[in-house]
């Protein structure tokens, strides 16, 4: 990979690209919706990796073998931004949570401008593993991709199923569950802070329902609901 670019560079962008291995020669290019505005996070993100960011969608697009699409869900896979800009033969996971529909919209659109289209979802904080966090692809290129990508450290990489779409379907149902156990959890541990129980509660869970490491575990939902209701708050 000769050149990789972000469409999007907040949590999981960023993570990624701090972590891939890359040869000498790679050049890392991102750009987000809110790069100019050096108070978000994709800003700040950029500067503390010392990446200079693109002034549009198409130009960190432009020339780059691996085009990684991690926007929010609002924003879609921006395909139409990036699809006049990229050259044949690049490839363009898109890792945004977002629905069947899009995906395949999307995949449309990128494969009919020449680029190779992946659908990605990641199915577990992005944190601890980073780019080895399991991830699923979807549709007929998936198979291959996990070849390509391995190298850069995507370890975690499995083929889903060739149709696209089938990821993001499993990974919004998933969703549903973590999404709700990660807000029982805030507000259950939250109350019993306040009333000086959490030890408590935090022990009387493995009896329940075991885990191994109920506080670390709860400390790491607590703050996936943080930061994504921060993204929802922000669109």
């Amino acid at each position: 990979m000769n050149a990789i670019s972000f469409i999007g560079f907040g949590q999981l962008g960023r993570t990624v690209a701090e972590n891939l291995r890359l040869p000498s020669m790679s050049l890392r290019r991102v750009w987000d919706i809110v790069i100019s505005d050096s108070a978000r996070p994709a800003s700040l993100n950029a500067r503390q990796l010392g990446i200079t960011p693109s002034p549009s969608a198409a130009e960190s697009a432009c020339a780059a073998d691996l085009i990684i699409s991690a926007v929010t869900p609002a924003q879609g896979l921006a395909a139409e931004a990036v699809a006049s800009a990229i050259m044949p033969g690049s490839w363009i996971p898109d890792i945004n949570s977002a629905a069947p529909e899009q995906k395949r919209a999307g995949a449309g659109v990128i494969e009919k401008s020449g680029g190779r289209y992946v659908e990605a979802a990641v199915r577990s904080p992005i944190q601890p593993l980073r780019p080895a966090a399991p991830i699923v692809l979807g549709g007929p290129r998936a198979a291959a991709f996990i070849d390509c990508v391995k190298p850069l450290g995507f370890t975690g990489t499995q083929a889903h199923s060739t149709s696209t779409g089938a990821a993001a379907a499993a990974k919004l149902c998933r969703s549903i569950v973590i999404t709700g156990i990660e807000a029982m959890m805030s507000e259950s541990l939250l109350t019993a802070r306040a009333r000086g129980v959490e030890s408590e509660v935090l022990t009387s869970l493995a009896n329940v329902l075991p885990s191994g490491a109920w506080e670390v575990l709860a400390s790491c939902m607590i703050e996936q609901a943080l930061i994504h209701g921060e993204r929802q708050g922000k669109r």
